[in-house]
């Protein structure tokens, strides 16, 4: 019988359940809310262009599995790319990555084979679907993970535009003619990722803070972070009163949302409690997308 006890050089892995694993390599979160976004772009570009018989399952399955491989692939690089920093911070530090890196290596191999595959399905749709991917890509992983996001608290506006990306792979899956629509909601979403992170840079000062990683918070404090969050929010505000053009449902309730989500802001005079406020903040923030997603699908089909 093998004796561990004298063994030291025999490491045993943790039992790690296997959706654990997968949602902590390629980031269940991201690859979903990036598959909401971009299929809110496909329903923009039906509306824009008129044209229903394009809202069909072979399309929208090519799409959704392109997506979901490009983005799973990016995320699981960027673990990789960052598994030294998520072993210092409190959120991260259990993540496969950090507690198994024996398995880093076969990672990157799947990170690449599932990019490739997902272009090549991308590609079955038209070239700028895949064009925009790999732009995509390329901000994620190259501009905002390795060059700028332990160096520079602009990470957070770069990873906002590879953020707004997967909207317009599924706006231009419809259509390759830019309308109003797609511009505004294409500002919208952008505007709206910038409080969306700052709340969490925020909630997790402590965490980033001890991993080295330069925010917003850390470079003007979080006085100065949340005053910025409120000029944001109004504005987006006043897109959302302007986003009528994409349907009246739409541009009330993100109205409302948005109103709800600067009044909560905005609260930090009452409630001296920056990490309560920030956390409140991020999942209003949640709620401002998914409603504004869904509600623009409901326009389509009614």
């Amino acid at each position: 019988m093998l004796n561990v006890t004298n063994n030291p050089e025999l490491v045993l892995e943790p039992k790690v359940n296997i959706l654990t694993y997968l949602k902590g390599v390629f980031k269940a979160g991201i690859v979903l809310s990036n598959l909401l976004t971009c299929l809110t772009g496909f329903t923009i570009g039906i509306m824009s262009t008129g044209e229903q018989h394009v809202f069909n399952l072979y399309l929208i399955s090519n799409l959704c599995f392109g997506l979901i491989f490009i983005i799973a692939g990016s995320c699981a690089w960027n673990t990789i790319l960052e598994h030294d920093i998520d072993g210092v911070m409190t959120r991260t530090r259990n993540r496969p990555t950090v507690t198994m890196p024996q398995h880093n290596k076969t990672i990157r191999i799947i990170a690449n084979l599932l990019i490739i595959f997902g272009s090549s399905i991308l590609l079955l749709i038209n070239f700028y679907v895949v064009l925009l991917g790999i732009v995509g890509i390329f901000i994620y992983i190259y501009l905002y993970t390795v060059v700028l996001k332990r160096t520079s608290h602009y990470h957070t506006i770069v990873g906002s535009l590879s953020g707004i990306i997967p909207l317009l792979m599924g706006y231009t899956t419809v259509s390759q003619t830019v309308s109003s629509q797609i511009v505004l909601f294409t500002v919208f979403l952008f505007i709206w990722q910038i409080p969306h992170f700052y709340a969490l840079a925020i909630y997790r000062h402590n965490d980033y803070a001890l991993a080295g990683i330069p925010t917003v918070v850390s470079k003007y404090g979080i006085k100065k972070t949340l005053m910025t969050c409120r000029r944001l929010i109004l504005l987006l505000v006043l897109i959302s009163f302007k986003l009528y053009l994409i349907g009246y449902t739409f541009s009330l309730l993100t109205s409302f949302l948005g109103i709800y989500w600067l009044y909560t802001v905005s609260q930090k005079v009452i409630i001296n409690n920056s990490t309560q406020l920030a956390r409140k903040s991020f999942g209003i923030s949640i709620v401002v997308l998914v409603i504004a997603c869904l509600t623009i699908f409901i326009e389509i089909i009614f």
